[in-house]
């Protein structure tokens, strides 16, 4: 398979489509093609690819180590720009072709050893194609453009080697048809896996054992949370400042067995605009934003969001997901993100209100209803129910992370409400989302994070482990609206535990956040992108001075060299130019233009094409053929010119 170096520039321009990397892209894209226009080559040698293929390696393991957090699709989508040096090499060669000596460090040992051995020249061009089409794959979420892009160049390239026989209709309908079924595959597939862990959510909750020793299985996790003091990431407010927010990373409708399940919710990837936009619903005014400083190990997280988020501006992921109770995921992302979200008055999407929104677990129902009994709940309005509820949970309830020794047997939420009296921020949530829905007032459990500590230092907010905060959702006037139950002195209670070394672990999390965003930003201007031009800057005058001075060694030479190199240019007498001046004198000479590589593909003679690469080794290459692959040539010429001259005209 053959890749012409415009195809190539067209598969760079693909790339910097999905990308955002226009200016490098359509750059590259002119310097692959300039050789046709500008007829100028280079006689690289053997050694000379070795030392770019080396030079190429080296970048790839640097890049591979430099995104050694991220995922595999982050390290792919610049996979094929390490590699453009040794492209550009063979494009710009005599040869158009590379030794594999140049590439795979056994067959340079091997010919160390027998130099005698015929060399092996090959065609990068097509697997350097195939590369940057995996790299176009791996910058952006999918659409229908891109699958129309890919398709119309895999097609191209794949024209020339249709079967002759078949008719082309056929062949196109057949590939259109190849195209269609790939790309509707992928869509049913994708519902499917989404219906499946659907169903399979909703039917193992349901089968969920009643263990009470199974309470804390999730029931207390956020309170665990509370018990640590480890940095999980930072919120600047940059237009309509606040003092609190609550950061909402996930909701749920079902309580089965001490743990709370979103179910009958599945998460849809969102649609970017550009490479690092995401709309999230409608643009709400008056408008604020916030900046987020997030890491995500493995490329993978869930966003903490306010309600009422619309967009997020400067999120470089690969693949953002969405669900109806309105969580947000990164499944493919940076190791670390600096990104603004913009928000307002609102929910965050959420699916309206269903069946799961009022129903109370039976196990908690006679406790529940007589709590809310006694609170004349029943028939109150959103508004009047949490104001009742807020009075009576700051009056005579208090907030504590010390439990203490718990009955095995009892039940969490009944004890809390009827024997405690105390508990953290999941009890009042759980406690408040049942007493709403008794009500028959529609609730959902949410968690997240309160950012309450501002660090005057780095002038945003820094948010800790024990920043972890549940709370509810009431449904009220068509939206979601945020109720915080839990007693307001509880930031203050959890900030006393907090250890007397914390300012050194708060200076080494800033540290650790400055090199993050070194690191991983990617945004234009970002001042990594300053550094890493320096840094590649050393290694590119190297292999410039390699190259030089080995010129220079070969101009130097003896008295030998000096004579061998006033001879005439070797390979003068190759048997292939016979095969030339037969093709002119039958109507298919070579332009004075053209190499001979171009005319070969004008012409279309695929049977002589390994015959020319013998006469290119003979030609350019230092060691030339060896005696047996010379008579090779020579025998195998007249065989073509005894075979075509008996053919009838």
């Amino acid at each position: 398979m053959t890749v012409p170096p415009f195809l190539l520039g067209l598969a760079f321009l693909f790339w910097g489509w999905q990308a955002g990397a226009w200016v490098p892209a359509g750059a590259l894209a002119v310097i692959l093609e300039s050789p046709r226009f500008i007829g100028r080559r280079f006689d690289l040698s053997a050694k000379d690819f070795s030392r770019i293929s080396d030079f190429c390696a080296l970048l790839f393991l640097g890049l591979i180590v430099y995104r050694y957090v991220g995922s595999a699709k982050m390290i792919t989508r610049w996979a094929a720009l390490p590699f453009v040096p040794l492209i550009l090499a063979q494009v710009y060669s005599v040869t158009g072709r590379v030794d594999l000596a140049a590439i795979f460090w056994s067959y340079r040992r091997r010919l160390a050893r027998h130099p005698e051995a015929d060399r092996h020249l090959m065609d990068l061009r097509p697997y350097f194609f195939v590369l940057v089409l995996m790299s176009a794959s791996a910058a952006n979420t999918r659409s229908p453009w891109f699958y129309a892009g890919l398709f119309l160049l895999v097609g191209y390239a794949l024209w020339p080697f249709r079967p002759k026989t078949a008719p082309i209709p056929v062949w196109i309908g057949l590939v259109l048809l190849a195209g269609l079924l790939g790309y509707g595959g992928h869509i049913y597939l994708n519902r499917l896996h989404m219906w499946v862990q659907d169903q399979a959510t909703e039917w193992f909750a349901d089968l969920a054992p009643k263990d009470p020793f199974k309470n804390t299985t999730a029931f207390g996790e956020v309170g665990r949370l509370q018990l640590s003091d480890r940095t999980l990431f930072r919120v600047g407010p940059e237009k309509g400042a606040f003092t609190t927010l609550l950061l909402r990373e996930a909701s749920y409708t079902l309580f089965r067995g001490g743990t709370w399940t979103a179910a009958g919710v599945a998460f849809t990837p969102l649609s970017p605009s550009g490479s690092d936009r995401w709309t999230l619903g409608p643009s709400r005014e008056p408008g604020r934003s916030l900046e987020v400083f997030m890491p995500f190990p493995r490329g993978k997280g869930s966003l903490a969001l306010p309600a009422g988020s619309s967009r997020i501006t400067g999120l470089a992921a690969v693949r953002v997901t969405k669900s109806k109770s309105g969580s947000v995921r990164v499944e493919d992302g940076p190791g670390f993100s600096r990104f603004q979200v913009e928000y307002g008055p609102g929910d965050l999407g959420d699916e309206p209100p269903g069946p799961r929104d009022l129903t109370v677990p039976p196990e908690t129902a006679d406790a529940v209803n007589g709590f809310r009994d006694r609170l004349g709940l029943a028939g109150m309005n959103p508004e009047t129910a949490m104001a009742a509820l807020q009075k009576e949970f700051g009056s005579s309830f208090r907030y504590t992370l010390d439990l203490g020794q718990t009955d095995p047997g009892a039940q969490p939420i009944p004890d809390f409400l009827l024997n405690r009296r105390a508990g953290h921020c999941e009890h009042f949530a759980s406690a408040s989302v049942f007493l709403l829905r008794a009500a028959g007032i529609p609730a959902r459990y949410a968690t997240g994070y309160l950012a309450t500590e501002y660090s005057r230092f780095e002038k945003r907010f820094i948010i800790r482990s024990r920043h972890a905060h549940a709370w509810v959702l009431v449904f009220d006037g068509g939206l979601w609206r945020d109720f915080d139950p839990t007693p307001a002195v509880w930031p203050d209670q959890v900030a006393e535990r907090a250890p007397v070394w914390e300012g050194l672990a708060d200076l080494l999390s800033w540290l650790k956040l400055q090199w993050n965003q070194f690191r991983w930003t990617e945004r234009e201007g970002a001042a990594w992108s300053r550094y890493l031009g320096l840094a590649l800057a050393p290694p590119f005058l190297y292999l410039a001075w390699r190259l030089r001075r080995s010129r220079k060694r070969a101009a130097v030479g003896s008295s030998v060299a000096e004579k061998a190199a006033a001879l005439p240019p070797p390979g003068l007498d190759s048997e292939f130019y016979r095969i030339e001046a037969y093709l002119a004198q039958m109507g298919r000479p070579r332009w004075p233009s053209e190499t001979m590589a171009e005319w070969l593909v004008r012409i279309q003679a695929p049977d002589i094409v390994p015959l020319f690469e013998l006469h290119q080794r003979l030609r350019f290459d230092p060691l030339g053929l060896s005696p047996k692959s010379r008579a090779d040539l020579a025998h195998a010429v007249a065989d073509w010119l005894d075979r075509n001259r008996a053919e009838p005209a």
